[in-house]
């Protein structure tokens, strides 16, 4: 993907404010993820042009984001996700470059396969779970009184597409970079693809294009992909067929289309 068109085609979607956004929040939603090799990313922007706005702020188009997520020292909330439950959580830190604080939020995904978001204001840091936040947590999750210790850091730029007309909100992640305090992996050549709406069936531009491009629906958790990467002893059978695609069909070719 070469970085001047990609920078010259978000420049030519039409902006649109935070505080416009906001109509597109979408704290209770349905998710679609997809990802792909970065040379996919300028043929599908092409395709959808004219149906989205992106999201501005600060004139930035573009992100950064820090990620900082907690578990249990049984790895409670990984494996949780590893073993299919159907509803489990997630507990992080998150800091956007373009916000003054920082976020300490619960994702969690119920029976019905909706993604739940709920948060507080926090500032970022890498230490433990605050006494607020622990309150936070036990009125929303079980995990009020668990011993809580940071597991993987993540960073990633974003930038985020919009349709108003359906409640539409699409996010891009790019150059993810994963550590752990002692383990740290780069992968430049993977996009990250969420869309995000009231109703996972409704049509939409962008899952036309998704499929125009032969880019079909596969999920990805950052951070059980993050773990898993980094942390080789953890169990991760469920994950094999996900992590040998990004192997084989995204890192080891960067002109895979």
């Amino acid at each position: 993907m070469p970085l001047d068109k990609f920078r010259s085609i978000i420049n030519e979607f039409r902006p649109v404010s935070l505080q416009e956004a906001a109509r597109a929040e979408l704290m209770h939603r349905a998710e679609q993820k997809c990802w792909f090799h970065r040379s996919r990313l300028v043929p599908l922007l092409e395709q959808i042009l004219p149906f989205y706005y992106i999201l501005e702020v600060e004139r930035k188009r573009l992100i950064a984001y820090q990620t900082l997520y907690f578990d249990t020292p049984d790895n409670q909330m990984y494996l949780h996700h590893h073993n299919g439950y159907r509803w489990r959580y997630k507990i992080r830190r998150r800091k956007y470059e373009t916000a003054q604080n920082g976020f300490f939020e619960i994702k969690s995904k119920n029976n019905k396969q909706q993604t739940l978001k709920k948060r507080v204001e926090a500032p970022f840091t890498k230490e433990g779970v605050s006494t607020e936040e622990r309150t936070f947590l036990g009125q929303h999750t079980p995990y009020g009184n668990e011993p809580l210790t940071p597991v993987l850091y993540n960073q990633f730029r974003r930038f985020t597409l919009i349709n108003d007309e359906i409640n539409e909100r699409c996010t891009f992640d790019i150059q993810l970079q994963l550590h752990n305090g002692q383990q740290k992996t780069r992968i430049d050549e993977l996009v990250i693809l969420e869309v995000k709406r009231e109703n996972r069936y409704w049509p939409s531009v962008i899952t036309t294009a998704l499929k125009d491009l032969q880019i079909r629906q596969r999920g990805l958790s950052k951070y059980c992909m993050g773990r898993a990467i980094l942390e080789t002893d953890l169990k991760n059978n469920a994950f094999k067929a996900r992590l040998n695609y990004l192997q084989n069909k995204i890192i080891n070719f960067p002109a895979y289309v």
